[in-house]
């Protein structure tokens, strides 16, 4: 099963048969095994329609904004011990 959801149109992909046999081969029931292949379907279809997953571009915003906190701490950590320096200097 493919979900399709979001304005981006990004596609997950779930193959609830593959999901079902594989949980089975590990020793659970059919039954039991296809009723939670059906719910992490369903789970996933929800992820995607709220838009819970970020895209590529949510990473990149992300990135830059801790990009520039990395260097807005590092540039105030260098001025610190700059000062701590120049006191410790004059006396």
């Amino acid at each position: 099963m493919c979900l399709w959801g979001g304005i981006m149109g990004f596609a997950i992909a779930f193959d609830t048969l593959a999901y079902s046999q594989e949980l089975q081969a590990a020793g659970v029931p059919a039954q039991q095994a296809e009723a939670m292949a059906r719910a992490q379907s369903k789970a996933l279809e929800k992820m995607v329609a709220s838009q819970e997953i970020a895209t590529k571009s949510d990473l990149l915003q992300v990135k830059q904004e801790l990009i520039k906190w990395v260097l807005g701490v590092a540039a105030s950590q260098t001025a610190i011990i700059l000062a701590v320096i120049a006191l410790l200097h004059k006396g």
